[in-house]
């Protein structure tokens, strides 16, 4: 038997499964365990999370402001995991009327977040203020203990070594007195940073080594992934060969649980710099390599990479989007306003 619809049959029900679709969606149980899911997935899985975010986007201004406030953060957080550092300041931008309406008790997890912003965009020295104002706004020993390692890590990038020691110092004797495993490896591989922007290979080896093991112990598949490239940097300045390949496969296994466009490139140029520790032809061109570090996003990735070519004595161009000598006059500055501390 053949049934025949006319086309206002198939209208309404295609109407039919729409309405009923976006119901399901806008469902506050379902927005709310979408929330949940993407908050869990911004630090390993950040595409999900941002996936999810538009998602419900055209809900947001529907919802209580502290959930849209959740939502809007979320997806700053996903996309400051993933590099996308424009994408996230139109978040920060479309943020501004349910933080002012929400924030509440939370304005130091924001100053740090606008901090992070800060510092992967190049602005250092606006980011160690704002890390600085985080610092302000606390007691909690273990939120100190991570305010502390992100200043230290600005203060590198603005080659205060001193002021960077300094604040090391102070994370690890918080860190003596509320452990977190975490915050241990977060700090050790930020000390193998400093360690390799100094050509402290064998410290660097370290610091890079200690904080993959506590890495692997906690789950955090994309924070593993950063210290393992930066273990592999560090291996081939070493001229271990062997060593290189074996964190190289764990990378590469690594790369089909989390990635990023910055990480990637940062691998090639890895990849490049064995295969000619090997004398091996290379996989990739040294001219292909140049045209990728014109798309890298986040600073320390250009730096690291500044450092690694004229290691191989490539010679790289300025990149567009530096912003060494640069101020910061944009809508992510809203977020410091009640700071104290601010130029």
């Amino acid at each position: 038997m053949i049934f025949n619809f006319d086309d206002e049959m198939l209208t309404a029900s295609a109407l039919f499964f729409t309405v009923i679709n976006l119901s399901i969606s806008s469902s506050p149980t379902v927005t709310f365990n979408a929330l949940v899911k993407a908050e869990k997935d911004a630090a390993n899985y950040p595409s999900l999370a941002i996936n999810n975010y538009f998602n419900y986007k055209n809900q947001l201004n529907n919802l209580p402001k502290s959930i849209e406030l959740r939502w809007h953060t979320a997806a700053i957080r996903a996309a400051l995991n993933s590099s996308q550092l424009t994408f996230a300041e139109e978040i920060f931008s479309d943020m501004k009327h349910s933080y002012d309406m929400a924030v509440k008790h939370k304005i130091g997890f924001y100053y740090n977040l606008t901090g992070i912003w800060f510092r992967k965009s190049g602005y250092n020295q606006q980011a160690l203020k704002a890390y600085q104002c985080a610092l302000e706004t606390t007691t909690n020993i273990a939120k100190q203990t991570k305010y502390l390692n992100n200043a230290a890590i600005a203060a590198r990038y603005i080659k205060n070594t001193k002021l960077a020691k300094t604040y090391f110092s102070q994370a690890i004797m918080l860190l003596k007195k509320t452990p977190n495993k975490i915050l241990e490896a977060s700090i050790s591989n930020n000390l193998g940073m400093l360690a390799l922007s100094q050509n402290d290979f064998i410290l660097a080896k370290k610091k890079f080594s200690h904080a993959l093991y506590l890495k692997e112990r906690v789950s955090r598949t994309a924070s593993q992934l950063t210290t393992a490239l930066n273990l592999l940097n560090t291996l081939i300045f070493m001229e271990n060969i062997s060593l290189s390949e074996k964190i190289s496969l764990k990378i590469d296994k690594l790369f089909t649980k989390t990635s990023s466009t910055d990480k990637k490139i940062y691998y090639h140029w890895l990849q490049f710099s064995l295969d000619k520790l090997k004398n091996k032809h290379a996989s990739i061109s040294e001219k292909t390599l140049i045209q990728e570090f014109y798309f890298l996003k986040g600073s320390s990735y250009i730096a690291l990479i500044e450092q690694r070519a004229a290691y191989l004595n490539i010679e790289l161009p300025q990149p567009s989007h530096s912003t060494q000598a640069k101020k910061y006059k944009g809508p992510v500055l809203h977020y410091l306003k009640n700071c104290k501390l601010q130029n």
